[in-house]
């Protein structure tokens, strides 16, 4: 149906098991070092001097598929990761970061606002998305790295605590196509943040040598930082 986006933001409820997972998610990356090796992986290609330009890279292709409140939740042990491990500023790579994902979230399909604005003015997805991003590609380079020439001198830095498919099938798959409906099940936020946590206790812990004892203790940790740091 025309302005029918298909899509329903998520309820408080909903969002705070997001981010909940989110937070247990970037706790197990940062834990096995997972986030250390990208980073690593990121310095090689791009060099210290352009660790920003990777990292909004990688936003952008994150932002794309995934609505924004999961991008920030995958990007953020990264981010922070670069912090520790290259010692440059929190805003040098995570204002490009963040710019990445909130342009990729108003500016193109399949995120809630441009696809219903899209179907709202009969407008064809396809030419929206590619439209969008001949937008978005400055528009991140504005509110990324130009944008930080003014902020140098704002001393920003991560909490402790942080330091140490379904798009596709939506338009390649006919409505009522049985693999659509389960990867549109798998793609729902929470549903991906609680299947990535699954699998990243499997594979960044047990796989790993790891106890359950600890690893639920990590994933303890990671919540009671939320929550301190809401009541303070």
């Amino acid at each position: 149906m025309p302005g029918n986006s298909g899509y329903n933001p998520p309820t408080m409820p909903l969002l705070i098991v997001i981010l909940g997972l989110g937070a247990m998610l970037g706790k197990l990356v940062a834990d096995s070092g997972a986030a250390q090796r990208i980073t690593s992986s990121l310095v090689g290609l791009f060099g210290i001097g352009r660790v920003q330009w990777a990292l909004m890279l990688t936003a952008f292709i994150v932002g794309v598929p995934l609505f924004y409140d999961v991008g920030f939740v995958i990007m953020m042990p990264i981010v922070f990761a670069v912090v520790a491990s290259t010692k440059v500023p929190l805003l040098h790579v995570g204002l490009p970061t963040l710019a990445a994902l909130s342009v990729t979230h108003g500016y193109l399909p399949p995120h809630p606002a441009p696809t219903a604005i899209a179907a709202t003015f009969h407008a064809d997805i396809g030419k929206t998305l590619v439209y969008g991003i001949i937008i978005a590609i400055p528009a991140i380079i504005l509110a990324g790295p130009v944008l930080l020439k003014g902020l140098k001198k704002i001393d920003a830095r991560p909490m402790e605590e942080f330091t140490g498919a379904a798009t596709v099938a939506a338009y390649a798959l006919p409505e009522g196509n049985g693999m659509r409906r389960a990867l549109g099940w798998a793609g729902n936020p929470p549903i991906a943040m609680l299947l990535s946590l699954l699998r990243a206790i499997y594979t960044l812990g047990v796989a790993r040598g790891r106890t359950m004892t600890d690893i639920m203790a990590s994933l303890t940790h990671s919540i009671s930082s939320l929550t301190s740091d809401r009541v303070a």
